[in-house]
């Protein structure tokens, strides 16, 4: 509910009187985190804990200009913990991940513990869960937006969290992995998001919630439901196992009929839209000319942001050749067939582990191409305009067509 920059302000205000009840007109709530040693919840296993390995890229064209985003992308075994949902009574959602218990019990979203309370701390310093915590002394404190008065929701609930709401390569593997494994979905008189975005609605709509309330966090962050359900925390820094997989490949294929044809489909991901509409983020300079160099060679230029969530899931499902710079369109890729062959464009980004294990997980035959920066300094390198030189684009299509 509060985004970075009121997080910041909050910080400060917290600061003069740690009783702080408004920030600007919004009205704020103030908890101490209760920690018990060892919380029991009843809760129901969606998936087992899955051991395996990740696969490395297949090439590397150019160099990053900070090799550290490489580290841990390689032929590497690979552990998620298992999967489980469990059941608050009397909860409030107070954070794009996180609900309270009626006792102060902190869910973020497993429950918070004195061995684990350091961690979320940390976590919580990067200003993106949508609430404070602060400590005092011994004790804890967290800090959320709610009305002066709470509603009451007399409705069992299940909370879909996402730590980074309306970014859609979030929602892909944080988000939609929760969605397709909820157990007993009649079971829900409601569903609370952090976001109503279209993809998380086409989602619901899929898996049978077509006619429950879905509750957004900024509607109802501090109110109480008469039990929410949470899943244990989904994200583990992209990697996702083969029953996930599998779940999100049959929304290509809903009635579970095999594909007659093999895939054909070559596509370059474009973000060309994106650097006008967003100018100062990542604009990759020389993209009209890319594009120019697919299409001439066979290619469709797509631009996932102009498509529906469907059209995108069978747009990827149907290509065996996927091309673009590094963003949210390309991890459309867990929709894609196995050996599909990928190649993702990066500039300087904190993600490359994190796409690699995504591709990785997907089965599919990735490469990175590491473009050029026009700015120096490390925090603008993340966001730095940059360039994919040609020739490097011209090695890494012979790759992708070989």
């Amino acid at each position: 509910m509060l985004n970075p920059h009121l997080i910041a302000q909050l910080r400060r205000a917290v600061a003069e009187n740690p009783e702080v009840s408004m920030l600007g007109n919004l009205s704020l709530d103030r908890v101490q985190i209760s920690m018990p040693s060892a919380p029991s919840l009843p809760s129901v296993m969606v998936e087992p804990a899955w051991h395996g390995g990740m696969t490395g890229p297949r090439e590397i064209f150019g160099r990053p200009v900070d090799e550290s985003c490489l580290s841990g992308v390689g032929a590497l075994g690979v552990s998620v913990p298992e999967k489980s949902i469990y059941t608050v009574e009397n909860a409030r959602v107070v954070g794009f991940d996180s609900i309270l218990g009626p006792t102060g019990e902190l869910f973020a979203p497993s429950p918070t513990t004195k061995k684990n309370i350091d961690s979320l701390l940390q976590k919580n310093a990067t200003d993106h869960q949508g609430y404070l915590i602060q400590r005092s002394d011994e004790s804890f404190y967290v800090y959320y937006a709610a009305r002066p008065h709470d509603k009451h929701f007399n409705l069992d609930a299940v909370y879909f969290p996402n730590l980074e709401p309306g970014n859609y390569g979030s929602f892909i593997f944080r988000q939609l992995p929760q969605i397709l494994s909820v157990p007993d979905i009649n079971r829900f008189q409601a569903i609370i998001v952090p976001d109503r975005t279209p993809w998380t609605s086409a989602t619901l709509k899929m898996m049978g919630f077509e006619n429950t309330p879905v509750f957004s966090l900024r509607e109802v962050s501090g109110d109480t439901f008469r039990s929410i359900s949470l899943f244990s925390d989904f994200d583990a820094e992209g990697t996702l196992t083969p029953a996930t997989i599998g779940r999100m490949r049959r929304l290509a294929t809903p009635e579970g009929r095999a594909r007659t044809e093999p895939s054909k489909r070559h596509i370059y991901v474009s973000r060309l839209l994106s650097s006008l509409a967003r100018p100062d983020y990542r604009p990759l300079k020389n993209e009209m000319d890319i594009e120019a160099f697919f299409s001439e060679r066979g290619f469709e230029i797509v631009y996932p942001e102009t498509l529906t969530f469907s059209e995108q899931i069978h747009l990827f499902h149907g290509a065996s050749k996927i091309v673009g710079p590094s963003g949210s369109g390309m991890l459309n890729a867990v929709f894609s067939e196995p050996s599909t062959k990928i190649v993702d464009m990066e500039s300087f980004h904190v993600c490359v582990r994190q796409h690699a294990k995504i591709y990785s997980s997907s089965e599919t035959a990735y490469s990175f191409l590491f473009g050029e920066l026009q700015k120096g300094d490390r925090h603008s390198m993340i966001v730095s305009p940059w360039t994919a030189p040609i020739h490097l684009v011209r090695e890494a299509y012979d790759w992708i067509m070989d």
